[in-house]
């Protein structure tokens, strides 16, 4: 099984809830501090990216952010996760 990434920073509150939803949900994800990687931060930058939380599930966009993430249920995230 896949597994999803959270592009986050420390002080977004945004990412903060987008990872409280997921474990409120039991799915499993890694969480990428983008002040800690630079790598990670040039990656999603590289994608046109500006704004945290990036969800992505491996170099795809999972959604395109909290509020998308949380109209999915957990049995609609781990089937997009496991197709």
């Amino acid at each position: 099984m896949k597994t999803l990434t959270i592009y986050s920073t420390p002080t977004c509150g945004n990412c903060k809830e987008a990872k409280q939803y997921l474990n409120s949900l039991g799915i499993e994800y890694q969480d990428v501090d983008l002040t800690q990687d630079s790598n990670s931060m040039s990656f999603i930058r590289s994608q046109g990216h500006r704004t945290v939380p990036q969800i992505y599930l491996g170099e795809q966009q999972f959604v395109t952010g909290l509020n998308e993430l949380k109209k999915l249920s957990a049995q609609e995230i781990l089937q997009k996760i496991n197709t």
